[in-house]
């Protein structure tokens, strides 16, 4: 009478150690183990009750700290592109500036409206024509942009906003040379992962520059490139995120890698 609910109790414990938050006890006849019973099972349901607000409690946080770090990102772009559009206004260009105006109604016309965090490739890419429309009206015969992408990776479903800031960052660190700038946007599937490489010929990223970066100790840089890794860090995980290395024979190379979803 003692031993069968004394071993019901050690085993259905033995479970609860095991990673089981699901189990309940039996009441029993005896009022100890009654007890026993009762207050074991209230635990169980305050563990999982705590567990559910911790969940919460992340993914809140989480979703603050996203939010946080788009909107770091989507005010920078416009803060530019009105500089832009002012620049025209300054000297006098009304046809350059009402075409810049254009460009910048769609820019910011997707960033009003949109809902989803995440976005296809296709439409990333219209995204980022149309802030190139702007730049190019800006910094004539400076740079050129090429796309080399995979047919299968157009409609992967990447987070909004993180190539404008890649791009921009190889036009503006690319005037620092007396040359053509070369800019490549790249797109190919390997292992289940989508990798986006941003090359250009410019000036190249020193390693010193690329620690200061990735340090967050640092005040974020000026394109925002931190910013991006972080985002896809909260989205994928650490295993994601951007690295920037050397484009021989000269200039930088920026890849993000992010999980491929359609």
């Amino acid at each position: 009478k003692v031993s069968e609910p004394l071993t019901l109790l050690i085993n259905k414990m033995t479970e609860f150690n095991n990673g089981d938050l699901s189990i309940q006890i039996p009441d029993s006849a005896y009022k100890e183990f009654s007890e026993i019973s009762i207050s074991f099972n209230e635990l169980i349901q305050q563990v999982n009750y705590l567990l559910e607000e911790k969940v919460n409690n992340e993914r809140q946080k989480t979703l603050l700290e996203l939010n946080f770090l788009q909107a770091q990102i989507n005010p920078h772009f416009i803060y530019n592109t009105l500089s832009s559009i002012r620049f025209y206004v300054e000297m006098g260009k009304n046809r350059e500036a009402e075409e810049m105006l254009l460009h910048f109604s769609k820019l910011l016309r997707r960033v009003l409206s949109r809902s989803d965090e995440f976005v296809l490739l296709k439409d990333e890419i219209r995204h980022l024509e149309d802030y190139i429309a702007l730049q190019k009206m800006r910094y004539a015969n400076s740079f050129t942009v090429e796309f080399l992408l995979d047919d299968n990776t157009l409609g992967a479903q990447i987070p909004s906003f993180i190539l404008q800031p890649i791009v921009e960052n190889a036009i503006f660190h690319g005037l620092q040379v007396q040359r053509l700038i070369e800019i490549k946007v790249e797109a190919r599937v390997s292992n289940n992962d989508l990798y986006i490489t941003i090359s250009d010929n410019g000036v190249g990223i020193s390693q010193e520059k690329i620690a200061e970066i990735f340090n967050k100790e640092v005040q974020i840089n000026k394109v925002g490139i931190l910013n991006v890794h972080e985002r896809i860090r909260i989205l994928y995980g650490d295993a994601y995120g951007l690295t920037i290395e050397e484009n021989k024979p000269t200039g930088s190379k920026i890849i993000l890698k992010l999980r491929y979803y359609t």
